[in-house]
Formats: structure tokens, sequence, C-alpha cells
């Protein structure tokens, strides 16, 4: 009655549904070409659409073409967003069957939890282990083991006096959580595989083979195979390990919900998501060999600063986890790993066997879940901090996008593969359109920047229509805010803080546009670094800084000098701009001066929303300052309240 059976029994009983059925069977038989055939229609009829608007100010034909070609990018956004917007609503969500190990996971499921780190410092170490402490606390289970994989950071040379002092403290955290936690049978729950350093010529240092990939990859060898030369320091019970089936790995400031371990085996345990191989390719053809969680923000980092308030702010904690929907899960069964999860060592292994090169991926989680093909499991959480400020979330998207442009020899038919080898490419459609489309997201400020810049040069008095036009393509995501918002609440009935929710909105596209300069000469910056580095140089393509020391890093240095330094260059291109506009034509300058002035200022925008609130100073207000702003904001509920509902709705 499901999975394949289900098509089967038809065909036995002679099974005619109904047009519907037969229409949703189509759809779902040509999921790749509606999808990918809709997104492009879409977009060339947003591309039609701006490049007529603009014909009618525009008179020379190389005009309109250049029209054309720089709205492709900005109308790919809004089609993508549009039509996964429309497939969310409209596909049933798609739930993966699960096994019933309430009551413990059977042996032979055992599973290791896994954080891979780097013990930078003492604090590290103690935060390492408090985390994998909680993870024990939420997750006990006799069949399920909690294991730190460690390195030392980047040296010039592969021991440094520091090293001792910091293995010797996460040598004897580990002890002490297993003496504390010794289980029945004198079980001890925790275990640390520490690797040692290694000279690495393409990034010039010594550091651990291949990073967080390298951990994992020498972690499941000695799963399968007893592999212990990269590892320096082992403890834990072996055995134990070695019958290992699966391995959970989170991040180091993941945290996993109760009991959340356990129904993630629960799920890849169950038969029908197991992996199945074709013989002859070699390629996943059913189940699967990872499963994602949904990642959510840690409720406790989104009060940090307005920025994580406006970016994280309308994520909070869900405290009965439910299945949402996702258009990849929904429509295609499969979904994308984003480096948090649980997976089938023997069936991952075999998944990336001779198509991994060495010291080539920055950014391996989706190109893993492209080749052992990854279920999201959407009513299973996971949560994670949020960047407390707006210098750590660039940086990290930065390091993201080099990771992602690193896969763009993965879209040729000839790929890269182990020993330095060329293979022939086997990944589908919508495989190669999981990678390109990472690629189109990181060129999208670049292609707006270019398309207010051109636009205004080229309509020049007629500038203010053309940004206009702008406004209204990169605003689709408030647009849908809105609409969603408005539907939720009128129709469906959702007691939902509305003004909230579009106040939001609102807030994240202008500061979209606040920081766009900066963030395109970002984009390019990590692109063109990429490009020299895979293609020409062949060098650092394993630079990496962890999350942790990036938020680390701004946290002791939050001083404004320090953004205007890391930001100077969005003022300086603006500058140029505006020169540029005035030497033209001035009309088109005088329009543009709102937004130019906004990009001039983005690094003090951005130094004043990653401050922290400063509590004090409201508490230090006079009471009769109080409660003025208490009876405004009464009267604002009271005015809102016929059309958003009561007060306790806000609440």
């Amino acid at each position: 009655m499901v999975d394949k059976g289900e098509e089967q029994l038809k065909t036995e009983i002679n099974f005619s549904g109904s047009c519907s059925d037969r229409l949703k069977d189509f759809f779902f038989s040509h999921n790749v070409l509606f999808y990918l055939g809709g997104i492009t229609l879409l977009t060339l009829l947003v591309t039609v659409g701006l490049t007529s608007v603009s014909s009618m100010f525009l008179t020379k034909t190389w005009q309109r073409i250049l029209i054309a070609i720089i709205s492709i990018l900005p109308s790919s956004s809004v089609a993508v967003n549009l039509l996964n917007s429309i497939l969310t609503a409209v596909l049933p969500t798609r739930l993966l069957p699960k096994m019933d190990f309430s009551k413990r996971i059977p042996k032979e499921f055992r599973t290791m939890l896994v954080v891979p780190a780097l013990l930078a410092n003492e604090d590290d170490i103690n935060f390492l282990l408090r985390q994998l402490e909680l993870h024990y606390l939420a997750n006990k289970d006799r069949n399920l083991g909690f294991a730190l994989l460690s390195d030392f950071g980047d040296a010039p040379q592969e021991t440094m006096p520091e090293d001792g002092i910091l293995l010797e403290k996460i040598v004897n955290g580990i002890n002490a959580l297993n003496q504390r936690y010794r289980g029945d049978q004198g079980r001890r729950p925790f275990y640390l595989f520490h690797r040692r350093r290694q000279w690495n010529p393409q990034e010039d240092c010594w550091l651990g083979w291949e990073r967080k990939r390298g951990k994992l990859a020498d972690f499941n060898r000695f799963i399968l195979e007893g592999f212990t030369e990269s590892f320096d320091t082992i403890i834990g019970e072996v055995d134990f390990v070695k019958s290992t089936k699966f391995v959970i790995t989170v991040d180091s400031d993941t945290i996993v919900p109760r009991d959340s371990a356990n129904a993630l085996i629960a799920t890849l345990a169950h038969p029908l998501n197991q992996a199945e191989f074709d013989e002859n390719t070699g390629k996943v053809v059913s189940g699967y060999t990872i499963l994602q969680p949904r990642t959510e923000v840690k409720p406790t980092s989104v009060n940090r600063t307005f920025f994580t308030r406006v970016f994280a702010g309308d994520l909070g904690l869900d405290l009965y986890t439910r299945a949402v929907s996702d258009v990849y899960q929904d429509l295609f069964a499969e979904g994308i790993f984003v480096g948090k999860g649980i997976y089938d060592v023997a069936a991952f292994q075999r998944s990336i066997a001779g198509k991994v090169p060495n010291n080539a991926l920055l950014s391996h989680d989706l190109f893993e879940g492209l080749q052992g093909r990854a279920a999201l499991v959407t009513d299973i959480i996971f949560f994670e901090e949020y960047p407390p400020n707006y210098a750590s979330q660039i940086q990290r998207k930065h390091r993201w996008v080099r990771g992602d442009w690193q896969l763009l020899p993965w879209l040729f038919p000839k790929v890269p593969a182990a020993a330095n080898k060329k293979i022939k490419n086997t990944f589908d459609a919508i495989d190669l359109w999981k990678i390109f489309d990472n690629l189109r997201r990181s060129l999208l400020e670049p292609a707006f920047l270019a398309a207010f810049v051109l636009g205004w040069i080229l309509f020049k008095q007629n500038a203010w229509i053309w940004t206009l036009l702008i406004f209204f393509i990169s605003a689709f995501p408030l647009f849908y805010n809105i609409v969603a918002a408005l539907s939720s609440r009128i129709i469906l009935g959702a007691k939902t803080n509305l003004i909230s929710n579009i106040w939001t909105a609102f807030l994240r596209w202008l500061l979209w546009l606040v920081f766009l300069p900066y963030e395109a000469l970002l984009m390019f910056d990590a692109i063109v670094t990429t490009l020299i580095r895979v293609f020409i140089s062949h060098k650092r393509l394993l630079q990496w800084q962890t999350a942790a020391h990036t938020i680390r890093l701004f946290g002791k240095q939050h001083k404004i000098g320090i953004f205007w330094q890391k930001m100077i260059g969005a003022p300086l291109i603006t500058a140029l701009i505006g020169v540029v506009l005035v030497l033209i034509d001035p009309s088109a300058y005088y329009c543009c001066i709102p937004l130019l002035l906004m990009w001039i200022i983005s690094p003090q925008i951005a130094y004043w929303i990653s401050l922290a609130p400063d509590k004090k100073a409201i508490n230090d207000l006079p009471e009769a300052d109080l409660q003025r702003l208490r009876g405004i904001a009464r009267r604002t509920w009271l005015y809102f309240e016929r059309f958003i509902g009561p007060e306790d709705h806000w609440l």
C-alpha cells in the first residue's frame, strides 16, 4: 500500500483513478521538466516584462538588449521564489516512515553522535565538553555513544607548545564525563578521537587532513576498517564504535533536543528508507544514505542584537515538532544536506567511494548529499546559533560562496575524482540544478547592483522609473510575506502577529538594499578568488575559519572602526557611481541620492544594528517617560485590534 507496492497493486487490480489522479501522476512523473521549465518560463516572462517597459524609454536596440541581459538574474529570483511559494502551498508534505524505537535503540542500529571540532583554546574545550554532556542528557540510550572528533588548528609546524596542555585538558574532560555518567555494566558513553596534524603543500601549513570532511572520513574508516593512522589519541570502548551502523554529525553549536537522536535513528532504520544501489552505476536509486533534520535558530540567540531580531526574530522555539513543506523533498523526494544529520556509515562510504578529490571541497555537504541521496526530515528539529552581528553573518556567507563555487567543475560532463582522475558526471538534472542554483544566488547581489547602475545610466532623467522596477523585483519576498500573512489571518483565521511579520519582512528588504554594494563586492571577491584557486593556482582551497571563531573575533573587536575598515569598499564604489552619474546626466544622480546616501553610510548602519541592546539605558528612563511609552503602545494596540484580533493574539 506504500512506496512501489502501491503502483504494483494498482496495476494488478487494473485500478483507474480519477482525472485529477491521472494529472497528479503525470505531474510527478515529469516533475523535473515542470519545475525547471516553470522557472525558465517565469524568468523569461519577467525579463520580457522589464524589457517591454524599458522599450518605452529606450530607443536604441543595443540598449534594450543590454537591459534584457542585466534583467535575467533579478528575474530568476522572482521566478524561483514564486514557483517555490506556489509548490510549497499546494504540494502535500512528504513524511518518511519510521520504526518505533521509543523504548530503546536496538543493538543492530548502534549509533555514534559526533561533534567535529577544532581545539583552539581552553574556552573552546569547556564549551565542547558542555555540549557533549547536554547531547547525552537529552538523548540517553545504551546503544548511543557521544564522541568528539578533534584537531588542532593550522600551524607552521606539526606540533605547537600549547598542544600538550589542550590535549591533556580534553582527555581529562572526557574521562571526567565517563566517570560521572558511567552506565550499566560500567559502560562509558563518551569518546575522543583526536587527529595529528599533517603537512598540506596546497595550504602551505600543517593541519588535520581535509578538515571536517577528513575527520568524518577517518572516523568512518575506523568503524569499517579499523583505520587509526590519522589518530594519535583515542579514548573509549573501541568494540562499541566498530559495531556502529549510523553516525549523527552535528556542529559544535548545534542543540539536539530531547529524543531527537532516537527519532532520526528510527527513521533511517526503516526498510523503505535504507539505501539501495544500482549495481551497474553504483548510484543510490532508492532510500537514503543521509537524513537531514529541519534546523531552526536557537531561541536564546534571537534577541542579542537588532540584527538578530530582524533576521532570526520570527523563528521561535517550536515546542511540538511538526512537518513543514519543502520543495525538493515534497516534489522530488530528496532534500539538501547542510552538514547536520544522520548517515548510514557503510552505505554512505559506498556512495562516495572514488568520487571525492583530495583538497578540493571546502563545502562538502551538498556534494555528499547528492552522491548519497539525502532526505529532509521536517518533523525532527535541530537548533543552531544565529550569528550575533552582521560582520559574523557576512563572513560566513563569504565562506559558503567560496565552497559553492568550488563545485563548478561538477556541472561539466567530466568531473574530478579521487587520485586526480576524471570520470563521467552521473548527476541528474535536478542535482545539477541544486549546484547551479547556489551559484545563481551568489550572483544576485552583483546582478542587482549592476542592474541599478546600468539602468540609471541608460534611463538618465527617467531613472526613477527603472529604480521603482528594480525595487519591485527585489521586494518579492516582502510582497509574499504580506500576502501570506493576510491570507493566514483572513482566510485561515491564524492567530499570527500580522503587523510584526510584515514589519520584519520590510526591515529585511530595507537592510538588503542598504548592504547591497558591500555584499556585491564580497560575493565578487569570493567568486573570483575561488575561480583562480580552482582553475589556476590550485592552492588554499580549504582556507576556512570556524563560525565560532568568527563570532568571537568580531565580538571582541566590536568597534566602529572595524566595521568601516572591513566595509570601506561600499562607500568607495558608491562615490564612484555618484561621480559617473554626475558626469553622464545630473538628473539621474538626483533621483538616486537616497540610495547613494544609504550605501555610503552602510558601515555605520551595520555597526548600529550589531550593537547589543542597552537594557540599563531603558531601565534608567524616568517613570513619567515609561508611562508615556506604555500609553502610546496601548493606544496602538487598541487602534489595530479590530483588524488583527485582541491583544492576547499578539502575546
